[in-house]
């Protein structure tokens, strides 16, 4: 078959100076630095991992770095990690908390989950297949093909339902119970943190941890779509703000390349700049990642930009 001159300078540029040099360096550099993990080869995490050991992995350090007191008290806490993926972020929280609950609802991303636990070397994280909402029930799932990270529950008052379930992959039902049903089983640390990552069902499944986070009034880790957030808010941080949560903050990247892969070459190149930034107002734009802190909590931060 011939090649075009054209494919012949794409795949040549491509292959030798991204796949070869630049992404082949990283994953040296990051091999010995990180517990190796299994993905979905097309997934789209499963770049950000090979070239920086972790998915968002510079968005958690900043987190962590603006923690206080130190991380060292985290050991004698937990973390609940819904939406936990195929464990990227448990095992960045398995290093700095004394017990990771990581829950996943996908039969199909859990056994990645379940293995990448048992070969991680880590003995504090356990693995639970669930579907966390706000009641007890059963709900669609619909579980995509390729990207793991936007698979999700069809919640049909969700402007997401629809682009859930027009995405390629199975749609299946699942049985949906409350965060704070299935905690009950377990003998766990008090809680410092949440993590919840699940497409647009995020007021969902904090309204059924509500007991949980009652009791403990952690720092919520919490992810919002564009389509989530109106005028200056979302039913997400409004609940959260009725519960006693009352500072917002955002991990930014002072890179303004809007291309992705521009910028993650940018990275590769030149290293990030991410900032911790006060949200007083959400803009209608994708959040990957908002902390929550209550006043009350057990943790507070250190003065953030």
């Amino acid at each position: 078959m011939r090649i075009s001159s054209g494919d012949f300078r794409r795949d040549f540029f491509d292959d030798y100076f991204l796949l070869r040099g630049a992404i082949r360096r990283r994953i040296n550099e990051n091999a010995p630095a990180f517990p190796n993990v299994a993905c979905f080869v097309f997934d789209n995490i499963n770049s950000e991992i090979m070239m920086f050991g972790r998915f968002e992995r510079t968005s958690l350090d900043v987190v962590f770095s603006k923690l206080d007191p130190s991380t060292s008290a985290f050991k004698t806490t937990s973390v609940i990690d819904v939406g936990a993926n195929i464990g990227n972020h448990s095992l960045y929280f398995a290093e700095r908390f004394g017990q990771v609950y990581s829950i996943e609802a996908s039969p199909k991303t859990f056994a990645l989950l379940c293995f990448n636990v048992e070969h991680s070397g880590y003995s504090n994280i356990t693995p639970i297949q669930a579907a966390l909402g706000e009641t007890g029930g059963k709900l669609m799932f619909a579980e995509h093909r390729n990207f793991a990270g936007s698979s999700g529950i069809i919640d049909p008052s969700s402007k997401r339902s629809d682009d859930l379930r027009e995405q390629p992959g199975r749609i299946f039902e699942v049985d949906v119970k409350t965060g704070d049903s299935v905690l009950s089983h377990y003998d766990m640390l008090p809680v410092s943190l949440i993590k919840i990552d699940v497409e647009g069902f995020e007021r969902s499944v904090l309204a059924g941890l509500r007991e949980t986070i009652e009791a403990f009034h952690p720092m919520i880790l919490v992810e919002q779509l564009a389509n989530e957030v109106q005028t200056g808010t979302s039913d997400t941080i409004d609940l959260l703000r009725k519960w006693g949560y009352d500072k917002f903050y955002s991990p930014e990247s002072i890179c303004k390349i809007k291309s992705r892969h521009m910028r993650l070459l940018s990275k590769l190149l030149r290293g990030d700049t991410i900032e911790l930034l006060s949200i007083d107002t959400f803009l209608a734009r994708h959040y990957p990642m908002v902390l929550c802190c209550a006043s009350d909590g057990p943790f507070n931060l250190k003065k953030c930009a």
